[in-house]
């Protein structure tokens, strides 16, 4: 019963985690050509979600496990996307703004571990 505040938290990771596998797939998406239109601002919003949501659903996780894991899965996709029939192409400024997503997330967190509170 304690974790019960947790599920929708883990739900709404899986849910974006899906979005985010499925647009790798298919980049050309024509079902996600509303959600979010410029392609860097994407990467910067999902990497966002995945990131604040994974702090929230895994609470005694530590912080950097799902910023570094992030981070890897971005330049992971990013040199699988420089693979020879590999659907979209690799771009430096994706990673950037995957690293803009994971500060943005982080940096609630942060704040408050420095005021000494856990809400922020």
């Amino acid at each position: 019963m304690q974790n019960l505040p947790l599920i929708p938290a883990r739900v709404g990771l899986a849910l974006v985690a899906l979005y985010a596998l499925l647009r790798v797939i298919d980049p050309e998406a024509r079902w996600a050509a509303g959600v979010v239109r410029a392609d860097r601002v994407e990467h910067a919003v999902v990497v966002y979600a995945m990131v604040t949501l994974a702090l929230a659903a895994f609470p005694r996780l530590r912080a950097m496990i799902p910023v570094l894991g992030m981070l890897a899965v971005g330049v992971g996709v990013e040199l699988l996307q420089g693979l020879p029939g590999a659907p979209g192409d690799p771009q430096v400024g994706d990673l950037v703004a995957d690293a803009v997503g994971v500060f943005a997330a982080v940096l609630p967190f942060t704040v408050g571990r420095w005021r000494g509170t856990t809400a922020v």
